[in-house]
């Protein structure tokens, strides 16, 4: 997908959001099998919300996402739709998440 200039039946917009998203703690767990999972959940996402990834950077400690969606969602709406929904499934999923950073007896 490119940058392109996008059109609604109310109007015509061309706006791209640059978010950066760091683990508590700054730990290194985006790695791995960790990694693809939360790549395919933002795309799976993004599909589901109408919304576009121009680039998807994981170096390990922190997600660089460069989207673009329409005017109608802010920009903590869509930092909250990524956020939420992938934290969850990731720590369910990857139970040695809860345990980095809650503890040995953490669970889900």
């Amino acid at each position: 997908m490119s940058s392109a200039i996008r059109r609604t039946r109310q109007g015509v917009y061309q706006i791209n959001y640059h978010f950066v998203r760091i683990p508590h703690y700054c730990k290194k767990v985006l790695t791995g099998p960790v990694y693809k999972r939360l790549k395919e959940i933002f795309k799976g996402k993004t599909a589901e919300l109408g919304f576009g990834i121009l680039v998807l950077e994981i170096p390990g400690n922190h997600v660089h996402m460069f989207v673009f969606a329409p005017p109608k969602w802010s920009p903590a709406e869509i930092v909250r739709r990524f956020k939420g929904r992938s934290s969850l499934l990731l720590m369910k999923k990857y139970v040695h998440l809860c345990k980095a950073y809650w503890g040995p007896r953490a669970t889900l």
